[in-house]
């Protein structure tokens, strides 16, 4: 199965309709869409290829900056989905090429820091949040019920 470059992945899938690009690789319209929502490329929203036909204006979705650690290769093939591994396999590919960034890296962590917000780290378990708190009272009620029976 092939890998390609998002910005490939997105001329396809506006350039014919899923079902059509699905059919080419051999895979369901509904794991191409999984597809590129993974990989966040936009698809055409329904009834955008009638719209097209019947002449009536459609709007093209533009493709995201992509994140940051994601990677520019998306794979169309099922078998990266697999529980089995190959290391040797993987190690005996051609090394990918390397990737290439559109914006600046000052540009990319305005953006992160923006999406991230404020993070705030607790250096204490004094107030600990949620599940962290149901853990540790487990922990004190094994605790005390072990003391009764030791």
């Amino acid at each position: 199965m092939p890998t390609l470059i998002r910005e490939e992945l997105y001329d396809l899938v506006w350039r014919d309709p899923v079902r059509t690009v699905a059919a080419t690789f051999g895979v369901s319209d509904v794991w191409l869409k999984k597809v590129c929502a993974g990989a966040n490329v936009p698809v055409p929203e329904r009834g955008y290829w009638a719209k097209l036909q019947a002449g009536k204006p459609v709007v093209r979705a533009t493709l995201p900056l992509r994140d940051p650690g994601m990677s520019d290769r998306v794979s169309i093939s099922k078998a990266h989905q697999s529980w089995r591994w190959d290391p040797e396999a993987e190690l005996a590919e051609p090394l990918p090429d390397l990737p290439v960034f559109d914006e600046p890296i000052e540009a990319v962590r305005t953006r992160v820091v923006k999406r991230v917000g404020k993070v705030v780290a607790i250096r204490t378990l004094e107030a600990p949040w949620g599940a962290i708190r149901k853990l540790l009272d487990e922990d004190d009620r094994r605790r005390a019920k072990q003391a009764e029976h030791s």
